[in-house]
């Protein structure tokens, strides 16, 4: 997850540009630029930020939800590799 606050205090605090801000926190500028637009959009959160918020807070305000939470699909089912194996074997045409 994008750490928010350095980003919004690299952003507003600073005014540094997003290609500063994304080689100082290790993040990519794509990231960086689409997190800004989002929070530029959000009528319930503004700079500066509300004493004791967190980066999960901002995401929640941002966002709707924290980055992570319900994003990959556990219920799918692997391929039975060993079955591959077998059938590659017996059609021969295993590379």
């Amino acid at each position: 997850m994008l750490d928010y606050k350095d980003i919004l205090t690299k952003r507003y605090v600073l005014r540094l540009s997003l290609r500063e801000i994304a080689e100082q926190t290790g993040a990519g500028k794509s990231g960086v630029h689409d997190f800004l637009k989002a929070f530029e959009k959000c009528a319930d959160l503004d700079f500066p930020l509300p004493p004791g918020i967190t980066n999960a807070g901002i995401a929640m305000k941002v966002y709707g939800k924290v980055p992570g939470e319900g994003g990959r699909d556990e219920s799918y089912e692997y391929p039975d590799y060993q079955q591959v194996l077998k059938l590659c074997f017996l059609s021969s045409t295993f590379p």
